[in-house]
């Protein structure tokens, strides 16, 4: 599978349902107990399947990761386009805060997991990093927020 090559509909299918159970599995705190193998059954995919888009556990870790930055950051471009400048940071703000709970089992799993592995999770912290500034900077502009912050 190549980034620049889209996936087959079928193929989309089983990753999004690979992504989806990964994120109910580690929401729920049970994916060191959870065999690679049966994780896959419980995604309704086959082994090869689950192996050819993600051959590790850190390898599927890392891209719900970055799934999860991608619709923050699409979170905040939104609040951004549609609510006042100090709403929409206010808002993103309150949202992130309400996320971090939600998915603390992913945030325990990334850190076992890739601790080894930073690098690979720099390019969402900053992503996300930009999305807050982008949101703090609007805010500045309209004069709701001080220059200092």
């Amino acid at each position: 599978m190549t980034a620049d090559k889209p996936l087959r509909a079928d193929a989309q299918r089983k990753r999004d349902a690979l992504l989806a159970t990964a994120r109910e599995v580690f929401d729920a705190g049970g994916f060191f107990d959870l065999r690679f193998d049966d994780f896959a059954r419980l995604a309704g995919v086959g082994t090869g399947t689950l192996y050819r888009h993600f051959p590790t556990r850190e390898a599927l870790a890392e891209a719900v990761y970055h799934g999860e930055v991608a619709a923050l950051c699409d979170r905040a471009r939104q609040l951004q386009a549609t609510l006042p400048a100090a709403e929409a940071l206010a808002t993103f703000l309150r949202g992130m805060v309400d996320h971090i709970d939600a998915h603390e089992g992913l945030a325990r799993t990334l850190a076992t997991l890739m601790a080894d592995r930073s690098g690979a999770l720099a390019e969402g912290s900053r992503a996300l990093e930009q999305a807050v500034t982008d949101l703090v900077a609007a805010a500045v502009r309209d004069g709701a927020v001080r220059d200092d912050v």
